[in-house]
Parts: structure tokens; sequence; C-alpha cells
């Protein structure tokens, strides 16, 4: 946007982006044999959360992998969608109930300080995932790619 911040601006992300990775633990949203990974430049600050590597016979859940927060005050989170030895799926009931938590998560890292927000949700490779129903105790024995 081509916007110079002040100095005090871009001293509060700075000081907001060393202790991101802190703010994140405190949440309790993340395990704490989860590995963050902090990094920062002028524009963000981002830590990115290790998850395990997912048992092929086992499904699932989604998982926070990522909480970048821009300059500008944007705070922006990635999640992967829930998945079994079938791929990702996008299930609506667990969409909404992922996507709850995460907002429940963004309000525990009290970074956001405005009157107004706008939340986006958007599925990267839609080609890819299956909209299907997610069982967390059962994988799914067929699958069908989305028409997206």
């Amino acid at each position: 946007m081509g916007v110079t911040f002040e100095n005090a601006q871009q001293d509060f992300l700075d000081q907001v982006g060393t202790s991101l990775a802190d703010r994140i633990r405190r949440a309790g949203v993340v395990k704490n044999s989860a590995a963050l990974t902090s990094s920062s430049s002028r524009e963000h600050a981002i830590v990115g959360i290790s998850v395990a590597q997912p048992r092929f016979d086992a499904p699932q859940h989604g998982e926070l992998v990522e909480v970048r927060l821009h300059k500008s005050g944007q705070v922006s989170l990635r999640a992967t969608l829930p998945r079994d030895n079938m791929g990702s799926i996008l299930d609506q009931d667990a969409l909404s109930q992922q996507v709850t938590s995460l907002l429940r998560f963004s309000g525990a890292l009290d970074l956001i300080h405005n009157e107004r927000i706008v939340v986006a949700i958007g599925v990267s490779n839609p080609q890819m995932a299956q909209v299907d129903r997610f069982n967390p105790h059962q994988s799914r024995t067929r699958a069908y790619l989305s028409a997206c």
C-alpha cells in the first residue's frame, strides 16, 4: 500500500512479533511439544507451528500451522483441513467447528483492537479437497475429488 509507518508503529510490530510465540503458547491451542519457528520483517511477524507427522492409518483433525501479524494489524491464521488416508476432507460441520476455534484463538492472542473486522476463509487447492464427512474414528474407503 506504500504507507510508511511511524517509528512507534514499527516498534509495536517488533515488540509483538517477538512475543507472538509466547502469546500462542499462553492461548493453549498449541501443544507444548510443538516447535514454534519465528521470523519477522519490516512488514510482518510470522510464527510457524510444527505439526506431527500424521499416521497414514488414522484420521487427523485439522491443525493450526501458522500465525501471521502484518504491520497494518491484520492477523492471518493458516490451518490444515481434517484428513485421512484418502486425503484432505472439506466437511461443513468440521469446518465450522475449526473456524470457531480459530476465531477464539485469535481473540485469545489479544492482537485485534479494531471495532470492525473481516473474516475470510480460503482453501489453497480446492481441486484436491474432498467434500465429505470427517470421522475422527475411521478412515474412508472411498473418496471423490471436488468438482470445484
